[in-house]
């Protein structure tokens, strides 16, 4: 056991080796499930799987990113609040993550697009 670590939180190392290993699976977990995601939704003969790894990465790391900013500012920002206006703050934290996201599936679409197409040209 770690005696408050510097006052980083790392009271029981066991409980962070798990938190860091549950995180690593929800990422890698993630990945998978992006990367099919992209292969199924991409229309006609597109990108074989192999194709659409830069995008399914792009958008896994953007994802946890966004999901890490948003975990800070429920946490910072509308725990703090009175009830009305935590509930608002929520909703436009809602909204804003979705739109983020929104933009992160379409930019790694068109990463994978672009790797493709890329990777398909003859070479000179």
């Amino acid at each position: 056991m770690i005696p408050n670590a510097g006052g980083l939180g790392f009271g029981d190392t066991s409980s962070t080796v798990s938190r860091v290993g549950t995180e690593i699976l929800v990422i890698a977990a993630s990945f998978v499930v992006f990367l099919f995601a992209y292969r199924v939704l991409t229309p006609g003969d597109g990108p074989k799987l192999r194709g659409h790894v830069s995008g399914a990465l792009l958008f896994t790391v953007g994802f946890s990113l966004a999901r890490a900013i948003g975990e800070t500012y429920v946490a910072n920002v509308v725990a703090r609040t009175t009830a009305l206006y935590g509930a608002i703050g929520a909703i436009f934290g809602l909204l804003a993550f979705l739109y983020a996201t929104m933009w992160l599936f379409l930019l790694g679409a068109e990463l994978s697009r672009f790797s493709a197409e890329r990777g398909a040209a003859p070479e000179r």
